[in-house]
């Protein structure tokens, strides 16, 4: 009997290891995680802060080879440096609206469009119609998308928080880009943010 309860006193020591481990790593990447740790990255200098595109200049679709349907606003990427971040925030108006984010590289003949719908997909592309993806973050109501594009080209888009794609944009040079939206249920915008170097 004696055996047995040395037994069963080292396995609760151990156990009991476990557990105060087991806690103290919980704690340390809470900790971590209220530091920030696991926040996405943002370019250093606040370029533009808006709530609306209505002080932007807008550009005219067929100079970007696209079709009447949408607006397309000019954000001033023209100096900026990688990392780049943009990010917007905006209540969809209707059951077809689409608005999202446009970048045109040099000696690209369309400008990739990066949009949200709200029947819940996300097109990341420069053909004339969208290649919509299925991505469950994205809501019929208020959206925040954020594209950063870091020095070695490496993009990522999240929506609402959430990773909705890593990809290779290339390296940040001489780009245009901006705001592209519905022209016919425009959304009600709240952020328009664009962060560089």
């Amino acid at each position: 009997m004696h055996a047995d309860d040395a037994l069963t006193a080292r396995r609760l020591r151990f156990i009991t290891a476990l557990l105060v481990l087991a806690a103290v790593g919980v704690s340390a990447l809470a900790l971590l995680l209220a530091a920030g740790w696991a926040d996405p990255p943002i370019a250093p200098k606040r370029v533009l802060s808006a709530s609306s595109p209505a002080d932007l200049p807008l550009i005219d679709p067929s100079a970007l080879s696209q079709d009447e349907g949408c607006t397309w606003a000019a954000l001033p990427l023209a100096d900026l440096t990688a990392p780049v971040t943009l990010q917007a925030e905006a209540v969809f108006s209707g059951d077809l609206a689409v608005w999202g984010f446009w970048f045109l590289r040099p000696g690209e003949p369309m400008p990739t469009r990066v949009v949200i719908h709200p029947a819940g997909s996300y097109s990341l592309s420069s053909a004339p119609a969208p290649d919509w993806t299925p991505f469950l973050h994205i809501r019929p109501t208020s959206n925040h998308l954020y594209l950063h594009i870091a020095a070695d080209g490496r993009a990522e888009l999240r929506i609402n928080g959430e990773l909705a794609v890593v990809f290779d944009a290339g390296v940040f040079v001489d780009w245009r880009g901006g705001i592209v939206f519905d022209s016919s249920s425009p959304p009600t915008w709240r952020l328009i943010q664009v962060n560089g170097s």
